[in-house]
């Protein structure tokens, strides 16, 4: 089954960047993704963002029988929020599911 990785916040030591200066070069540069590079200088993720006005990225990985440009395409199209769609309802469920 492919799978594909998403976070909400960087993993500070795998990546050669703050996250201040993944939005200042997302903003800078005024696309909607950035590559992540390790510090050996393989590419171990990308930045999302859903729109050009979006300053908050989501940080993608790819997972299992997906590659890194078809996890961001489908995390991009998933986006009608920050949080792709799935994990956002995922969470809006979980959290009606822990008040009862």
């Amino acid at each position: 089954m492919p799978t594909i990785g998403v976070a909400k916040s960087l993993l500070r030591q795998c990546c050669n960047l703050t996250e201040t200066e993944v939005k200042d070069q997302l903003s800078y540069s005024g696309q909607l993704t950035l590559n992540l590079t390790s510090p050996d200088g393989a590419i171990i993720g990308c930045a999302v963002r859903r729109n050009l006005q979006a300053r908050q990225p989501v940080y993608v990985s790819v997972g299992h029988r997906v590659s890194l440009a078809t996890a961001c395409d489908i995390v991009h199209g998933c986006c009608l929020h920050r949080i792709p769609e799935p994990i956002r309802q995922a969470d809006i469920l979980a959290r009606a599911a822990a008040r009862l």
